[in-house]
């Protein structure tokens, strides 16, 4: 039986089984959850089918780097929001089932998605300064590596609590969230999980957009900066600002009103956190002609093999038709 209490506060409201948001905010919620889910599904679906299948697009050592994020994205578009739609829409984590590894799955995806944003702008930076040296040494392989890295390191930090060993999960009566508490010392990782996922993330890629605007900016009076260049550059300036977007307030919330005095910030905030799977593709596909291109291709291909098999299933009844007439004229002449 998981334990029950309620994070950061000790007020009467964890006493029951009420929650600080009033039904028409969690029915909301509950609906945003499920259309975010939905085009979430599509959006990061289309991208890692189109990537995975341009050939020249796989060798691109920043491909697998963006695979991985809309992986991440794919995996809480079907795997978490669904859950927490259901959780809003019924007020209640009963209906939901067991409390064991939710928080621990639910945020290990997302610090994998962060942190391969995060790569992905090192990645590029590195490219812009170091050309010729970065190419031997960020490759196809490395890319896959710094995936696996950014897996394992929120799965190492936070999987302790699912044993009770550094922390617990437990039920939140106050928003009726399945979340990593505090165990009985007092001990928990998710502080610390908050604390790096955004602080080294946030302080990493703004160095790295500070440093991509003035080596463009510098390189646009001597070298022409190409468009590509130019695109890749407002792709990341534009994902440092939705990363900001969507969790800035989230992580001043937990600092400046952890009992929920305003619950209707900590609603918009928690909105702001799922739009992340739908803003994210709609950036990369927005700004990079190449995916573009390579989900035009995929969708081709779709129509081009359904029209073959509408053809050949079409064909295949033509056949049965001629056959009988035919086997039916040989027969009245014997």
């Amino acid at each position: 039986e998981p334990a029950t209490t309620m994070s950061y506060c000790n007020l009467s409201l964890s006493q029951d089984r009420k929650m600080i948001f009033s039904t028409d905010v969690t029915t909301v919620l509950a609906f945003t959850a499920i259309g975010l889910s939905a085009i979430g599904f599509l959006l990061n679906l289309v991208i890692i089918l189109a990537l995975l299948s341009s050939r020249r697009l796989r060798g691109v050592v920043t491909t697998p780097l963006v695979i991985a994020v809309s992986v991440g994205d794919f995996l809480w578009s079907i795997c978490i929001l669904p859950i927490l739609a259901i959780k809003f829409y019924t007020r209640s984590w009963d209906t939901v089932g067991s409390c064991n590894v939710f928080p621990v799955l639910e945020l290990v995806i997302l610090g994998a998605s962060v942190l391969s944003l995060m790569f992905i702008t090192i990645n590029r930076t590195c490219l812009l300064f170091f050309q010729e040296r970065v190419t031997k040494i960020f490759t196809v392989r490395t890319s896959l590596l710094l995936i696996l890295l950014c897996w394992l390191f929120p799965l190492c930090l936070l999987a302790p609590s699912i044993t009770g060993s550094w922390g617990q999960i437990g039920l939140d009566n106050f928003t009726q969230g399945c979340i990593i508490m505090k165990d009985s010392e007092g001990g928990s990782p998710l502080a610390i999980f908050n604390d790096l996922i955004f602080i080294i993330p946030f302080v990493t890629m703004f160095i790295c957009i500070i440093m991509d605007f003035t080596k463009l900016g510098v390189g646009s009076k001597g070298e022409k900066t190409s468009v590509s260049e130019f695109l890749f550059f407002l792709m990341l300036l534009l994902i440092f600002l939705m990363f900001l977007m969507c969790f800035l307030p989230g992580f001043l919330l937990s600092r400046l009103d952890p009992c929920y005095d305003y619950p209707i910030l900590h609603a918009i905030s928690t909105v702001t956190v799922w739009s992340c799977v739908i803003i994210t593709p709609t950036i990369i596909l927005s700004t990079q002609r190449s995916y573009r291109t390579a989900v035009v291709l995929l969708a081709r291909r779709l129509l081009s093999s359904t029209s073959t098999e509408q053809e050949g299933q079409s064909n295949n009844k033509r056949i049965s038709m001629v056959i009988p007439k035919y086997e039916t004229s040989q027969c009245n002449e014997i």
